[in-house]
C-alpha cells in the first residue's frame, strides 16, 4: 500500500473542505505543507509577514463572516 506524507493529506482534506487561499508565514517545520501546496496548484497563499500579523487576522475574521464565499485558512 503506498504511503501519503502528512503534508500531502493536509492539502486534500484543504481541498476538501473547498479552500481556496491559505495566509501563513514561512517558516522550516511549515515548510513541506507550502511544497506541497505549490505542487497541487490549487490553494493560493498569501504571505503574512510577522509585523502584518494583526493586520492579517482582522482580513480573515472578515471573510470568515462571508465563509460560504471565501473559505480561507490560516497557515
Amino acid at each position: 500500500m503506498a504511503k501519503m506524507k502528512a503534508a500531502m493529506a493536509a492539502v486534500l482534506a484543504m481541498e476538501k473542505e473547498g479552500v481556496t487561499q491559505a495566509f501563513g508565514v514561512p517558516g522550516a517545520a511549515i515548510n513541506p505543507l507550502y511544497a506541497q501546496m505549490r505542487e497541487r496548484q490549487s490553494i493560493a497563499h498569501v504571505l503574512a509577514r510577522h509585523e502584518m500579523l494583526k493586520r492579517c487576522c482582522l482580513v480573515i475574521k472578515g471573510l470568515h463572516l462571508d465563509y460560504e464565499k471565501a473559505k480561507r485558512w490560516w497557515i
